[in-house]
């Protein structure tokens, strides 16, 4: 086997150094592979191969799809009580509705970050693969 291409994790591009010196040693040991700054952009250029007629198959990434949920919630959230914060205190105080809504909205915020956490974690737990005959 040989290696073609490594991608290197996120806490080692975030220190410099750490990321140079893993350079340095990757060119000195392995003069052919190439580095790239993420696995994306290593998987778009270098996609696994079907590994499905070997019998083997890896389980799909169910997560993307909650992941991007969570940081879209969590970022509308946040940008909608910044913008309420910033509006004049007379504005706010004047409707009583505006609290009681207040409420309400981080109320479900916070309920739509829980429930998405959750399906994240349940999601990392390994599903059991159907067994054939079960045998007493």
């Amino acid at each position: 086997a040989r290696i073609e291409a490594i991608a290197l994790p996120a806490t080692v591009r975030w220190h410099p150094r750490a990321a140079s010196t893993a350079r340095a040693m990757l060119a000195s040991t392995y003069p052919q592979t190439r580095v790239y700054r993420s696995a994306r952009q290593m998987w778009r250029d270098h996609p696994p191969p079907d590994v499905g007629t070997l019998g083997i198959h890896p389980p799909v990434d169910r997560t993307r799809g909650y992941r991007k949920a969570a940081a879209a919630t969590y970022a509308t959230g946040l940008l909608l009580t910044l913008a309420i914060s910033a509006m004049p205190l007379l504005v706010v105080a004047h409707g009583s509705d505006w609290l009681l809504l207040l409420v309400l909205f981080v109320m479900a915020w916070q309920a739509a970050l829980v429930w998405l956490i959750a399906q994240l974690a349940k999601a990392q737990v390994p599903r059991r693969p159907p067994t054939e005959g079960r045998r007493r």
